[in-house]
């Protein structure tokens, strides 16, 4: 390659590095005001008592289950939107949001109906004490209901940021905190002209958030009403449809997984003592931040390389994710460093327990070193989801807690009696099979998964 080339070459990775994380970053910042809103409830409602607190813990499980089973039309719009907008399929893009719109909004309708005459059966599916139940049954009533406006919310989301209005999407999340983090403070505690509801005033805070949050989503929407022609009675777009169901399935199939993952870890974690749980339940925290931050990248490069595949570019793809893994080695070395200077300081911020956080310094170290892996993994993931391919990525989930994550947890944490040092090589070994699988479906060429019949732009 000749220096001119080799020149152009890194004016283009610095332009993509540019955009790449423009998109991004306003995506970060939305995903840990999301994390924000479940810590101001534990934080508010915590000083309540531990029941109270307690009956949070119980609710959490049902409702992420049912969040993941209420997100499975919105994943596909994603894919469709990015192809779209790339393509310049503008009312294409808007009449694949009204679809998944529709959709979404009758799932909610479906899961508020069935969930609500059970939901005494479902909390007690997670735990039997009864006066927990009974405690935890109006708060998780009333969160129910917070489906409805978000499943607006949520399509809106996804498409704005598919097109890269991510900026909106920041601005939503920062909305709800601005709202919710007060609120929930008056309602629960009765400060000012509001009565003390405890723990219902939560909920309800979380409500109100929600509702004043969709409702900017839907008003900043406008301003590109005549472009896309979205918010329209009309019959479901049949390529969004199939999308749904071949897009969506699999990729709430994986996220179930996922959660099943952080459950059955726990599990075994608690073999070995109440000290090594403490800790574990700190690790997760901060794993989640960073996977966060992972995430908003991988949404990224999704983005890029859904409009590229879009507008009939698929050879910028692979520069993209080269940029986009640039970019995840980036956060997992920063990371690794705060690792490395400030473990105990960090876990002692998030509980105040010298001896949970002790416990939890070398696993931490372990962890940061799987991010690494995960910097490859989530980037190629990305790619291969823009292409569509989500039954793919399903698969390489499934393979990765098979042969990795759960027999690595088990046997290093607890037959080998390795501790919690141990079973948090379930993470490396997890993401490093995931990276393996996926740079060996990408070297194939497999992720151009471009003449599928549901891709055809109408």
């Amino acid at each position: 390659m000749s220096i001119l080339d080799r020149t152009l070459e890194c004016a283009r990775k610095r332009d993509v590095f540019r955009i790449l994380w423009k998109l991004s970053t306003p995506i970060a910042l939305g995903y840990l005001c999301r994390l924000g809103l479940g810590a101001t409830d534990a934080a508010v409602v915590g000083r309540l008592g531990t029941h109270d607190l307690a009956a949070i813990g119980i609710s959490l499980p049902v409702q992420v289950l049912l969040w993941v089973i209420l997100s499975m039309p919105v994943l596909a719009l994603q894919v469709v939107a990015c192809r779209r907008e790339g393509a310049s399929s503008y009312q294409a893009a808007g009449h694949a949001l009204d679809t998944t719109i529709l959709y979404t909004l009758a799932f909610a309708v479906v899961i508020i109906t069935l969930a609500l005459p059970l939901r005494e059966s479902l909390l007690y599916l997670v735990c039997g004490d009864e006066l927990l139940v009974g405690i935890a049954v109006p708060y998780f009533s009333i969160l129910l209901l917070v489906m409805l406006p978000a499943a607006l919310s949520f399509n809106l989301r996804i498409f704005y940021a598919s097109i890269g209005y991510t900026s909106w999407v920041m601005n939503h999340y920062l909305l709800m905190v601005l709202i919710h983090i007060p609120l929930s403070i008056s309602l629960v505690y009765g400060i000012g002209p509001c009565p003390a509801m405890g723990l219902a005033g939560a909920a309800i805070s979380n409500l109100v958030a929600s509702i004043a949050a969709s409702a900017y989503l839907v008003l900043v929407g406008f301003k590109l009403k005549d472009k896309y022609g979205f918010f329209r009675l009309r019959r479901p777009d049949s390529t969004t449809v199939k999308a749904i169901y071949h897009i969506g399935l699999p990729a709430v199939v994986m996220n179930i997984t996922a959660y099943s993952n952080e459950v059955i870890f726990t599990r075994i974690v608690s073999l070995l003592g109440v000290t090594a749980l403490a800790a574990n339940r700190l690790l997760f925290v901060l794993d989640s931040i960073m996977i966060t931050m992972f995430t908003a990248c991988a949404e990224g490069v999704v983005i890029m390389i859904g409009q590229q595949i879009g507008a009939g570019k698929q050879e910028n793809a692979l520069l993209v994710r080269r940029v986009g893994v640039y970019s995840g080695l980036a956060l997992a070395l920063l990371f690794a460093l705060l690792v490395l200077t400030l473990p105990a300081k960090l876990l002692t911020i998030l509980a105040g327990n010298p001896q949970a956080a002790a416990t939890g310094v070398h696993p931490l170290r372990v962890i940061a070193a799987a991010y690494f892996f995960a910097a490859f993994a989530t980037m190629d993931a990305a790619m291969i989801r823009a292409g569509g391919d989500n039954k793919t990525l399903m698969y390489f989930s499934l393979a990765a807690d098979i042969f990795g994550f759960f027999p690595a947890a088990y046997c290093f944490g607890f037959l080998m009696g390795g501790g919690l040092s141990g079973a948090v090589l379930a993470f490396p070994a997890y993401w490093m099979i995931r990276m393996l699988l996926s740079r060996w479906w990408i070297g194939r060429g497999q992720w151009r998964i471009l003449e599928l019949e549901i891709w055809r732009t109408q």
